[in-house]
C-alpha cells in the first residue's frame, strides 16, 4: 500500500510492505529484502531522487511458534565487529495471529473475518474450527450488501477447501453449520464444491497432457508429430517446449 504525505515538509512517499506467511521461513528477511529492492527501483516511486519509506509488516499465521531469527544479520556468517559496518540490515513488524484473541482482532468486518480464518486455519480440532466458522458467519450477517457477502463467502470458503483438507463427514458438519447461521451459505457451498471438483478434474487432465507432450518432446520427437498424435496446438505445445528448455 503506497501513500504519498508529508515527511519533514517535504512531499514523499511511504510504502507499507506486507507478506503473508503461513510456515516457518528462516530465511523470511532476505526474501522481503528482496521485495524492497524491487520497489526501490521503480523510478516512479521517487520524489526529488529520494527513495520511499517502506514499513515492512510480516503476517503469520503457522502451526507453530515462531522461533526463526527475525532479521538479516543472523542469517550472516559470523563476523568480526569491524565488519558490521559492511552488513546490510533492517527491521520489520512481526504479527503471529495465533496469539491474537477475537476482541484483539479488529477493523472492518470482512478483515477481521479473514483474521480469525487465518488464525485459525491449521486447528487440527475440527469442533474448535467449526466454532471458527461459526463466528465468520456471525459476521458477515452483519455486512448490509448481499453482493459483498456472496463475495466473501466463496472467496474464503475456497481458501479453506484449499488449506484444510476435509473428510465427507466434517464436510457435512461445515455445511450444516455455515446453513444454520446462514441458509444461503448452505446451498452455495454445495454448488461450490461442485465447482472445486470439477477444477481439480480439469487440472488433472491439463497435467496430464502436459507430461505426455513433454514425454514425447524428450524421446525426440518432432513438434508437428507431437501435435498430431496428440491433437493439441502446435503453439501449445511450442510454448510447452520453451518452459521446458527454460
Amino acid at each position: 500500500m503506497l501513500f504519498q504525505t508529508k515527511i519533514n515538509n517535504q512531499e514523499g512517499y511511504i510504502y507499507f510492505l506486507f507478506e503473508h506467511k503461513s510456515y516457518k521461513d528462516k530465511f523470511l528477511a532476505l526474501q522481503v529484502l528482496s521485495y524492497m529492492l524491487e520497489i526501490w527501483k521503480e523510478d516512479k516511486l521517487r520524489v526529488n531522487n529520494k527513495l520511499p519509506i517502506i514499513l515492512p509488516i510480516i503476517i503469520y499465521h503457522g502451526e507453530s511458534r515462531w522461533t526463526n531469527c527475525n532479521n538479516l544479520t543472523e542469517l550472516i556468517e559470523s563476523y568480526p565487529k569491524d565488519f558490521s559496518k559492511f552488513i546490510p540490515d533492517y527491521d520489520f513488524l512481526f504479527y503471529d495471529l495465533t496469539r491474537f484473541t477475537d476482541k484483539e482482532i479488529q477493523g472492518i468486518i470482512e478483515l477481521r473475518v479473514f483474521l480469525i480464518i487465518y488464525r485459525d486455519i491449521f486447528i487440527k480440532d475440527q469442533k474448535e474450527f467449526l466454532e471458527t466458522l461459526s463466528k465468520a458467519m456471525a459476521l458477515f450477517k452483519k455486512l448490509e450488501s448481499q453482493k459483498k457477502v456472496t463475495e466473501y463467502f466463496e472467496t474464503f470458503m475456497r481458501y479453506i477447501f484449499d488449506v484444510n483438507q476435509l473428510d465427507n463427514k466434517d464436510f457435512k458438519e461445515v455445511v450444516k453449520k455455515i446453513s444454520s447461521k446462514y441458509p444461503e451459505g448452505g446451498k452455495k457451498i454445495m454448488t461450490l464444491a461442485d465447482q472445486l471438483r470439477e477444477e481439480g478434474i480439469e487440472k488433472g487432465i491439463e497435467k496430464g497432457k502436459k507430461e505426455i507432450i513433454l514425454s514425447l518432446l524428450e524421446s525426440g520427437m518432432k513438434e508437428k508429430d507431437v501435435a498430431q498424435k496428440t491433437g493439441i496446438d502446435l503453439e501449445r505445445i511450442l510454448k510447452i517446449e520453451k518452459e521446458m528448455k527454460n
